[in-house]
């Protein structure tokens, strides 16, 4: 239940509300002062461990039963069973959404610059802000972006088909 719940909440909340959180109101709660950075990495990773996790419960439930019950039927120990049956299929499974996943979190990490974090965001805002020229700095921002991600969400594709064509089943 408790895993439970920490899913729930980190992917049920927008991603700012909890960079928010953990920049603004985790030192209050908590009385600890946490580093910008430290507070931003936390933030992030406490989201994608939500994610992650979800990904690969998706990927444990998509095996057919059929495979549990030949496990069964073939006398092995759960504990070979999980290992050598179920886990590698769930590892073809999650790895294609987990590389996407990734690549997300490479585009919501633009949402740092909104806690004051050095990013490519920030900067970009920065000089449209001085320059009062946002069009032309804030579309460069986003071209930056769009040519990292696009090769990125290439090669998940690729990785995703070179998977397929040598582990299907």
């Amino acid at each position: 239940m408790p895993a439970g719940l920490y899913v729930e909440l980190f992917r049920g909340t927008p991603l700012l509300i909890q960079l928010f959180w953990v920049f603004f109101c985790f030192p209050v709660v908590f009385g600890i002062d946490v580093p910008p950075y430290v507070s931003v990495l936390l933030a992030l990773t406490l989201y994608m461990t939500a994610i992650t996790s979800e990904t690969f419960r998706g990927a444990l439930k998509s095996i057919p039963s059929e495979q549990h019950d030949a496990c069964v039927a073939l006398g092995l120990a759960s504990w070979d069973k999980t290992l050598f049956v179920v886990f590698p299929q769930a590892l073809l499974r999650g790895i294609p959404p987990l590389l996407s996943n990734v690549v997300s979190l490479f585009k919501e990490s633009a949402l740092i610059s909104s806690v004051g974090i050095a990013d490519l965001m920030f900067v970009g805002q920065n000089i449209s802000n001085s320059t009062a020229r946002p069009v032309e700095f804030l579309s460069a921002v986003a071209v930056i972006y769009f040519l990292v991600a696009f090769p990125l969400t290439r090669l998940v594709g690729v990785i995703e088909a070179r998977m397929l064509r040598r582990y299907a089943y």
